[in-house]
């Protein structure tokens, strides 16, 4: 984060769940830059990091019984790291 200049943001989103067809979607593969800094696979996220808060992550709420185009209608979770 030393790298950031002062007072900015880096903002870094998950890769997109690409569909076969309407209701069949690809295997999910996330961005190996969004996967080095978070860890995270999970589709959908955001990560934010600054020198200031250090990594915040934003994260949709996941529901088996809700397909991922509805997923963006619900909650997100919020989890920060200094």
């Amino acid at each position: 984060m030393e790298l950031l200049p002062e007072k900015s943001l880096a903002i870094i989103a998950s890769a997109p769940v690409k569909m076969m067809t309407d209701v069949v979607p690809y295997t999910f593969r996330q961005d190996a830059d969004y996967l080095y800094i978070t860890g995270c696979s999970q589709p959908g996220g955001v990560a934010v990091l600054s020198e200031e808060h250090g990594l915040c992550m934003f994260m949709p709420d996941s529901d088996p019984h809700v397909s991922y185009k509805m997923q963006f209608h619900v909650q997100f979770r919020v989890a920060c790291w200094n």
